[in-house]
C-alpha cells in the first residue's frame, strides 16, 4: 500500500483534468474533484475519502482506506454527521460488494466487532438501517 498512498488520484487513475474548473461555470462536485486529483492517498482527509466514496471514485483504493479510520473510529465524521464515512462505505452499489467479497468481509468484521459502539449510536437514522443491513447479510 506504501507505493500507493503516495500517489495521486490523478496518477493512480492515469486521468489529468483539460482546465481548471470555473467557479461559475463547473459545479461544486466537479471543483473538488479537481482538488483531489492533485492530491497524495495518504494526505486524503476524512471528508475527501467520504466524497470520493460517494463519488465511486478508486472504491478498491479508498475503501480499505476508509477501514483504517474506521477501526479507530467507527462514526468518524466527514463534514456532514458523525458516521458519515461510514454511511459512504454502505450506500456503495451492490455490483461492488459482488466483486469484492474479501472488502465486504473486512466491512462486516468491522461493524460486528463494534456493537456496543453501534447501539449507542445516535446520529441519522439511515446509517443505523445500512448498518443493520450489512450486519444481516451472511
Amino acid at each position: 500500500m506504501g507505493t500507493i498512498s503516495n500517489k495521486t488520484i490523478s496518477e493512480l487513475l492515469k486521468k489529468t483534468w483539460q482546465s481548471t474548473p470555473s467557479a461559475e461555470e463547473d459545479s461544486y462536485v466537479e471543483r473538488n474533484l479537481y482538488r483531489l486529483y492533485g492530491i497524495k492517498v495518504s494526505e486524503l482527509t476524512t471528508e475527501d475519502i467520504r466524497f470520493l466514496i460517494n463519488q465511486g471514485v478508486l472504491l478498491e483504493i479508498l475503501i480499505p482506506q476508509a477501514f483504517r479510520i474506521l477501526e479507530k473510529d467507527l462514526f468518524a465524521e466527514g463534514d456532514f454527521y458523525a458516521g458519515d464515512l461510514l454511511n459512504a462505505v454502505m450506500e456503495v452499489e451492490e455490483l461492488f460488494w459482488t466483486h469484492h467479497p474479501d472488502i465486504l468481509t473486512t466491512l462486516l468484521r468491522i461493524l460486528r466487532s463494534n456493537m456496543d459502539k453501534i447501539k449507542e449510536y445516535d446520529g441519522p437514522r439511515s446509517v443505523r438501517r445500512n448498518i443493520e443491513k450489512f450486519i444481516d447479510r451472511k
